[in-house]
């Protein structure tokens, strides 16, 4: 446990009860240091300082007012554990408050000091705990992320050489099993990054390294990687680019977005469809979409797919970390992932990344 004081952030608009909450903790034989902010986006201000070990939250406040304010504190994923301290005796507000994250739901007037005191404590441990689990957890994706990676790195390698001349002629049939090989390679090495960034993203460790790089060269790339699978399913893959786009971002991360949206799409359409990679500036902007003539994706069913581990009802396969990964990647940078979809009408995302100077970077003068 961490050693005292601890610093308690209490969200609370009226100043009688702050008052009240002070003598409550100063009874107390534990060292807190309580501050106050009065109202959800000043709480949210201090919160970014990293100024407390734990919130008190009042769902009444001038700006946001019972459930809102519930649905608006938690859906930002505060690393702070919260407890919910109000005046609202309300049974579907706690119920809701707990699911989205609350540590407990204490009402006003019913909580005495001792009670508050070890519901503090309680919410430290457990915050202790779980971030002792997410250590855990994170070292033990790293290994066998790594391990995985360098064995199939392997497999690739070995099966791209039986498609290099120079190791020999071998039939058109066993160049196509190779090819294969190294596609199904592709697609397991995507499925270890987004496992990997979804742990970075709960441990807030995902790192970026934004350079320039020529989009188009990117889009090629990618095409010639999802070569096996345009030629398994009949769906042609069309990139529509102009050759001198340049974008600021980070290479490998944008990669993995565009895998992510390429996989989803061929999952998504049927033979004899069309998927295409497209971009055009916008200012100081490059407007990119991924277009598909799939299935389409029902409205009910849209916002969740950003959601961590959830796949639409037409996907053949996933582990539902594409989107969630590609809505986080693609906000790290500044942008906003849109969605464009109605059944058999096919599916539209787009977003924009910052538009690249050309001074150096991956593909200069490809």
């Amino acid at each position: 446990m961490k050693k005292v004081p601890y610093k308690i952030l209490a969200i609370e608009a009226d100043g009688e009860d702050y008052d009240h909450l002070c003598e409550l903790l100063s009874s107390s034989r534990n060292d807190f240091h309580l501050s106050r902010a009065k109202s959800l986006s000043e709480g949210f201000a201090k919160l970014s300082r990293k100024k407390a070990d734990l919130v008190l939250l009042e769902l009444t406040l001038p700006d946001s007012k019972g459930i809102e304010t519930i649905g608006f504190f938690f859906s930002q994923e505060q690393a702070v554990p919260a407890i919910v301290l109000t005046g609202i005796d309300d049974e579907k507000a706690a119920i809701e408050a707990l699911r989205r994250g609350a540590q407990d739901y204490l009402v006003k007037g019913k909580t005495g000091g001792d009670e508050l005191v070890r519901s503090i404590f309680y919410a430290l441990e457990r915050q202790r705990m779980r971030q002792e689990i997410s250590s855990m957890k994170e070292r033990f994706i790293n290994s066998l992320s790594l391990d995985l990676k360098t064995s199939l790195t392997s497999i690739k390698g070995f099966a791209s050489m039986l498609e290099d001349p120079f190791y020999g002629d071998i039939s058109e049939e066993k160049a196509e099993f190779a090819r294969l090989i190294v596609f199904s390679s592709d697609l397991m090495l995507a499925l270890i990054n987004n496992i990997e960034s979804a742990a970075r993203i709960e441990m807030g460790d995902m790192g970026y390294r934004f350079e320039d790089f020529l989009l188009k060269n990117l889009f090629i790339e990618l095409k010639r990687i999802f070569e096996p699978q345009v030629f398994q399913s009949g769906t042609a893959l069309v990139v529509d680019c102009p050759p001198h786009l340049y974008v600021s971002a980070d290479l490998e991360r944008i990669r993995q977005v565009f895998y992510n949206l390429v996989s989803n799409a061929f999952r998504y359409t049927p033979p004899e469809g069309t998927i295409t990679l497209s971009a055009e500036e916008q200012g100081d902007q490059v407007l990119v979409m991924v277009t598909d003539t799939g299935y389409g994706i029902p409205p009910d069913e849209q916002e969740r797919l950003f959601r961590k581990f959830t796949q639409g009802s037409k996907e053949k396969r996933g582990s539902g970390l594409g989107l969630y990964t590609v809505k986080y990647i693609i906000e790290a940078h500044g942008g906003r992932i849109e969605m464009e979809s109605a059944p058999w009408q096919g599916t539209k995302f787009r977003f924009t990344l910052k538009k690249g100077s050309g001074a150096g970077g991956w593909g200069k003068g490809k």
